[in-house]
Order: structure tokens, then sequence, then C-alpha cells
């Protein structure tokens, strides 16, 4: 079970980093163009916006693949002063309540996505319904918690 859970999980986070490199592309050339065109006097209508979409989805999607390489900030000042099962429990629990965190990140983010949706609430310039890129914000976080999960069952595991 957890070997099918690591499997789906880099599978998963693999996916995710195709789909953030695309995003990232995609910006950039959204963001050339309009110069081009606002240089010619025809900006692209909404393209802030979009870029603004674009970048919150690219943060999002990179969340779960940089956890699985471990590429997060941590503090370590401390360590050389703790003892290491103190450590290790502490990163422990700390993964507990960082996979609990981004859970209810998830909750928050799905009845966030329901109300925009039922409200039929829409951006300012385009005129787009926010709620799928939120309900995409949730699957990116989802994605995170997985990997979170994954590695407190992969600890457990040794």
């Amino acid at each position: 079970m957890i070997d099918l859970l690591f499997r789906l999980s880099c599978s998963l986070n693999k996916l995710l980093l195709l789909l953030g490199a695309l995003i990232l592309c995609l910006m950039m050339a959204l963001a050339t163009c309009n110069m081009i065109f606002g240089f010619m006097g025809q900006p692209i209508k909404g393209a802030y916006e979009v870029t603004g979409f674009l970048g919150a989805l690219a943060a999002c999607l990179a969340l779960a693949p940089t956890q699985q390489v471990r590429g997060h900030i941590t503090v370590t000042i401390f360590d050389r002063f703790i003892p290491y099962k103190i450590r290790h429990f502490l990163n422990l629990a700390a993964q507990v309540l960082l996979a609990c965190f981004f859970f209810l990140i998830i909750r928050q983010l799905v009845l966030l996505g329901l109300s925009l949706r039922l409200f039929g609430e829409l951006s300012e310039s385009l005129r787009v319904p926010f709620y799928p890129l939120i309900f995409f914000l949730a699957f990116g976080f989802g994605a995170l918690v997985l990997t979170l999960v994954v590695q407190l069952l992969n600890r457990e595991k040794r």
C-alpha cells in the first residue's frame, strides 16, 4: 500500500512539474507578447490578470515536487544542540502539523470555490469564473498533503 502511494505521489509530482514548467513558459510568452503589442499600442486585454492567475498556479504546483526532494527552506541552527531522537520527533510532529494545516487549507479552498461558483463570481477584466482556479489550487495542495503523508509513512516504515 505504501509503495502504491509512493508511486502515485512520484507520478503526480512529475506531472505537476511538467504543468508548472508549461505554465511558466506560458507566463513568459504572455508577458513578452504583451510588451511587444504594448509598444505597438495594442496591449493584450487582461494580461496582468492572467499572469496573476498563472503565477498562483505555478507556485501551487511547485509545492509538492519541492517537498518530495525536501527543497523547502529549513532552519537547522539548533540541530547540533538537540539529540537525534528529539530532533526526529520534532521533525515528525512538524510534518504531521503541516499535513493537517494544508488539509485545512484544502477544505477552505474547496468551500471558497463552491461559494464562488454558487454566486457566479467573475474576474474583473476578463469576466471569467474564479472557481476553477480555486479548485486547481486545492488540487495542488492535495498533492502536497499526499507527499507529506507518503514521507511520514516511509519514515515509519524504516
